[in-house]
């Protein structure tokens, strides 16, 4: 019936309608970032913004490599 098939896909939209944070951060060289993996990030400096211990969706990750420093950038969604 048309009132449950609003009443369903309002109640999805509500559900995947919400609001996502990205940020992007560098940190030592590791290869055990990997897109699609989560962990917990705390950051002190972040707390007045809501973001203590929260889990993050690593998106998409960087190797980079020279002579004398090897670091990882990474987006993240919160």
């Amino acid at each position: 019936n048309a009132a449950q098939m609003k009443a369903q896909a309002e109640a999805t939209l509500k559900q995947k309608n919400v609001e996502t944070k990205e940020m992007k951060l560098t940190t030592l060289g590791s290869l055990d970032f990997v897109v699609g993996v989560t962990f917990v990030m705390q950051i002190q400096s972040l707390a007045d913004i809501g973001i203590t211990n929260r889990k993050v969706l690593i998106t998409k990750v960087t190797q980079n490599f020279d002579l004398t420093n090897w670091t990882t950038d990474l987006e993240v969604t919160i």
